[in-house]
């Protein structure tokens, strides 16, 4: 499961920086939030 989560997470952040221009900061809690709402999302 860490495995998917770390892809999808990896995936993510390559699309919305692309897209956005976001780049996320893994010490931010926004960064927790965000890795919070994929494991929500892939269960």
């Amino acid at each position: 499961m860490i495995e998917v989560v770390t892809l999808a997470v990896d995936e993510a952040e390559r699309m919305l920086g692309r897209s956005l221009g976001v780049q996320l900061d893994p010490a931010s809690p926004d960064y927790a939030r965000f890795i919070l709402h994929i494991q929500f999302l892939l269960q």
